[in-house]
């Protein structure tokens, strides 16, 4: 069964990037809080290669330092946050990620992800009271959902990638099809940032015309904030986008050598005051694991799930 996906803006849209991204892990212990716990038991049928992840590691830093003084924030931020080759290394990346909109409480969505980055598949497996709960994914082909698409707030093949692109920052930005602008300095709460543009190639992705801003710590170099919008065709016509929202980057903790923000604070930005303004959401994120190895078969449509390839 195909069907076609409809739904309404969200403060947390993004990117719905489907580039052949980076490695990561999954399997998480939904029974401790321990952000620092790394499971390496999954059987995998994936194992990282050395020359791979080198071809990978090299390819990356090559785009980086082509793109100019932007670019190369992006380098320093990645290895402030572990390093690109550490994040390489992973097989897969799991995580609790609990979004609730300040205004729409009905649209809280909190959902564990397992992503395989080689590929960038994702599953979701939603967490809560309510019946009856969702599970959602992308395989690399077709976006599903089980057991209905008005089991959850967003469709799926929105937000199947969502939260990964946010915990991802900042390696997700050495990725293939990303063009960088060093912006001038700011002060963010008295500190000095930086700044770098981001924007992609034609036809990178299901909304090109995303952009976003970073803010890096001048002194150490980790994310502080991004600046973002939405254009997904689902929602937006061409030319038109959602409203700048900012998101802070809170309560970093390092997880096997990566560092990963466990808490993100949403606004709309004031360009007028270049600040934020109003806050529109909270997002908190629970048990970080990362692991070399990756089940992909956790990735495929189960038995009657309503199976989408369109955008809208």
């Amino acid at each position: 069964m195909t069907t076609t996906y409809a739904g309404t803006v969200h403060s947390l849209g993004i990117i719905f990037i489907m580039l052949g991204s980076f490695w990561s892990c999954e399997g998480c212990d939904p029974n401790t809080d321990k952000p620092t716990h790394r499971d390496d038991s999954v059987k995998s049928n994936v194992a990282p290669q050395t020359s791979a992840i080198h071809r990978r590691l090299n390819s990356a830093q090559e785009r980086l330092t082509k793109g100019g003084a932007g670019g190369q924030l992006i380098a320093k931020s990645i290895k402030a946050h572990g390093g690109l080759e550490t994040w390489l290394r992973q097989a897969s990346l799991a995580f609790d990620f609990d979004y609730q909109p300040i205004a729409q409480p009905e649209r809280h969505m909190h959902t564990r992800n397992y992503v395989y980055l080689r590929s960038a598949w994702a599953r979701q497996q939603e967490l809560g009271d309510a019946a009856p709960l969702a599970t959602l994914g992308w395989n690399g082909k077709v976006a599903w959902i089980t057991p209905s698409a008005e089991a959850f707030p967003a469709p799926a093949r929105f937000w199947a990638l969502t939260p990964y692109y946010f915990v991802g920052v900042p390696w997700v930005f050495a990725n293939p099809g990303i063009r960088y602008k060093k912006l001038d300095d700011v002060l963010l709460d008295g500190k000095r940032m930086h700044r770098v543009h981001i924007s992609f190639g034609d036809n990178i992705g299901d909304a090109p015309d995303d952009y976003y801003e970073v803010f890096i710590n001048a002194q150490n170099f980790r994310v502080t904030g991004l600046l973002y919008i939405v254009s997904y065709p689902g929602f937006f016509k061409p030319g038109e986008h959602s409203p700048e929202k900012f998101m802070r980057y809170l309560n970093y903790t390092d997880v096997d050598g990566l560092w990963f923000a466990q808490r993100y604070d949403a606004f709309l930005w004031d360009r007028q005051r270049e600040a934020p303004g109003k806050k529109v959401s909270d997002v908190n994120i629970r048990i970080i694991n990362v692991s070399t190895t990756v089940d992909k078969t956790r990735f495929e449509p189960p038995e009657g799930a309503v199976i989408s390839d369109a955008i809208n």
